[in-house]
């Protein structure tokens, strides 16, 4: 049993990591509380002797709303840190980002899981500038608390090293985001359901399925589409978001009926529309590559399928599916040799087997015994 009775985990959207993380927690722990706007389960329920409480949930379809969510988050964190739990140690995760402001003025034991550094991110973006007053008052915060925290967890080297502005590298532990084995996994063609039901069986499927945010350069499926039209291709794009609208406005413009769009999948069907891909895309945006490692890339790996990478020559990503061999990345200008890429592997089934079994012997590397490496 740890040493404190009592843990607070503060976390504005809480999903399947979040929640392998709390339960490595319970046994260690008298009383554990979660402070969360969204708690989605997967094939993992929240163990049941953790108390929730649901504050102001996350909203992101513009700045103002999502700042303002963040805001009114990390306010009614005050009274359950402050007051209710004035004794408790505290865990925050990185969404929202400005609860770091409510950790500058804790005197207990606190630690912090980073999944994006801010204000970087504003910075990097073009939202504030690096010289004005708000980054600087941030930067300053953002040492003290580091420095004063028990330890800083994030999930790649591009991160620590920015994290390494802020305190010791040493205090700074790498663990990567994982997938779980036995909620997805490789399905074969002739038992998916998915395949079935979309009259995909026939077809050599390129799949999307994630936020259709404005960050994300999906334009470009549109144009490997384009490029592809005569062959027994399909690209799939499934799930929602503000780029979502000018992306099916694309299809009808340029008549591209090798281009399906689908809303989210339920959790029950989600493992069967992932399988379902030949080629699964990953995109992320230039200005993101040391900043992120989208989590879509290691469920991929447990369906066992080559991914295609769209994001910045220099990324974190692209050195992640170089070290693993199951796929290959690309800029965004690169369309021809997408579409050469695409049509190697359609064609040569040797090299399509020799990806998938690459990517699925990856995701043994990213399995939920990470959550353990996350205990406070």
């Amino acid at each position: 049993m740890h040493s404190k009775k009592s843990i607070v985990f503060v976390n504005q959207s809480s999903g399947y990591l979040m929640i392998d993380i709390i339960n490595q927690h319970v046994n260690r722990f008298d009383e554990i509380i979660l402070l969360t706007g969204f708690l989605n389960p997967r094939n993992q329920a929240l163990d049941k002797r953790v108390k929730v409480h649901y504050l102001k949930s996350y909203e992101k379809t513009t700045f103002l709303k999502r700042f303002s969510s963040w805001l009114l988050f990390t306010i009614q964190c005050l009274y359950f840190i402050f007051i209710k739990y004035r004794k408790s140690v505290i865990y925050f995760v990185s969404n929202p980002p400005i609860t770091v402001f409510l950790a500058y003025f804790l005197k207990r034991e606190y630690t912090f899981l980073i999944y994006d550094v801010y204000p970087d991110v504003f910075v990097q973006y073009g939202i504030l500038n690096k010289n004005s007053l708000t980054v600087k008052l941030w930067k300053k915060i953002n040492i003290k608390t580091f420095q004063n925290s028990k330890a800083i967890f994030t999930i790649g080297s591009g991160m620590k090293k920015l994290l390494s502005s802020y305190t010791s590298p040493e205090k700074i532990k790498i663990i990567p985001i994982w997938t779980d084995n036995t909620y997805l996994k490789p399905i074969p063609k002739e038992k998916n359901t998915f395949l079935k039901e979309n009259k995909l069986t026939d077809t050599f499927n390129i799949i999307y399925s994630g936020n259709l945010g404005i960050t994300h350069p999906l334009e470009v499926l549109l144009e490997l589409a384009e490029e592809l039209i005569e062959e027994p291709i399909k690209i799939i794009i499934i799930g929602d978001g503000k780029k979502r609208k000018k992306l099916e406005n694309l299809k009808v413009e340029k008549g591209l009926d090798n281009v399906i769009f689908l809303p989210y999948q339920p959790m029950n069907v989600f493992p069967y529309s992932l399988a379902a891909a030949d080629i699964g895309v990953v995109t992320l945006d230039m200005k993101a590559a040391h900043l992120s490692v989208p989590s879509k890339t290691f469920n991929l790996m447990s369906v066992g399928v080559p991914i295609l990478c769209i994001t910045g020559e220099d990324s974190e990503l692209k050195e992640l599916i170089n070290r693993h061999q199951n796929g290959k990345c690309f800029k965004v200008n690169q369309k021809t040799e997408m579409v050469k890429f695409i049509k190697e592997i359609r064609e040569d089934r040797k090299s399509l087997n020799i990806l998938s079994e690459n990517s699925f012997a990856a995701s043994m590397h990213y399995t939920p015994s990470n959550a353990v490496r996350l205990l406070f």
